[in-house]
């Protein structure tokens, strides 16, 4: 179920509103935030959100585009609001869940393509200060992130990311081209890199082979498999 939902009180959230979906545990319980690709909240997100409702963690889907009135953009740039809008959304997002009764203990972020971009803004000291104004102490609430296929063209790693970041890269991919995200900041030991052959954009995905603007998305099921192996083990230490 979507629903807009706004902050309460005083402080920096408190006209804030966000179009989100909620899968929640019946105890307060550690909470992941989803954050959706350039094609906006669709089945896959919300498969994934049901994953992560499984494994005992409240899951909320983010929907940066909908009330916007942005559309799917696979393969695009909008200037209008790019990933270091919705990384501010994110941080904002999770100052809210922070106040809120069903959430206990850590926040962390899940994200894939252009959503994987927006974790490696948030995860920038000083890209969210220059660009966002906001400083380490309001990125906090955040613990660790998970990047699927991010495109680094749009936001490059951080040499030193505030959270832990375990990133799974397609090695087949010719839209978020893994070479991209291949500088020397990558050996920074909070990054947790994954290697996936014969892979491309959106391999965790089960559905037939997609082209978009000559791009090629295709499922991968050991890929599927193994990276969803490392994401629960990523998450277990990082709730510890």
């Amino acid at each position: 179920m979507f629903m807009i939902l706004s902050g309460c009180g005083t402080g920096p959230i408190a006209d804030e509103k966000f179009l989100i979906s909620t899968y929640l545990q019946p105890l307060p319980k550690d909470t992941i935030i989803v954050v959706h690709g350039s094609g906006g909240v669709t089945k896959h997100e919300i498969s994934w959100a049901m994953e992560l409702k499984a494994l005992g963690l409240n899951a909320i889907i983010l929907d940066s585009y909908t009330r916007r009135g942005i559309g799917s953009h696979t393969g695009k740039v909008r200037n209008d609001f790019g990933v270091d809008d919705r990384a501010r959304e994110i941080v904002k997002l999770s100052e809210w869940i922070a106040t809120q009764p069903w959430h206990k203990g850590k926040i962390g972020l899940i994200g894939f393509s252009q959503g994987g971009s927006t974790i490696l803004a948030a995860s920038s000291p000083e890209r969210m200060k220059i660009l966002n104004n906001m400083t380490i102490e309001r990125l906090k609430h955040i613990h660790f992130a998970i990047a699927y296929y991010p495109g680094c063209m749009l936001a490059p790693p951080a040499p030193d990311p505030v959270f832990p970041i375990q990133i799974h890269f397609a090695e087949d991919d010719d839209l978020a081209q893994p070479w991209r995200c291949y500088p020397k900041t990558l050996t920074n030991q909070k990054y947790d890199l994954n290697f996936h052959k014969n892979a491309r954009h959106t391999f965790d995905w089960a559905r037939p082979d997609v082209y978009i603007n000559g791009n090629h998305f295709s499922y991968n099921r050991d890929a599927d498999k193994a990276s969803r192996e490392s994401v629960r083990e990523f998450i277990k230490k990082n709730l510890q």
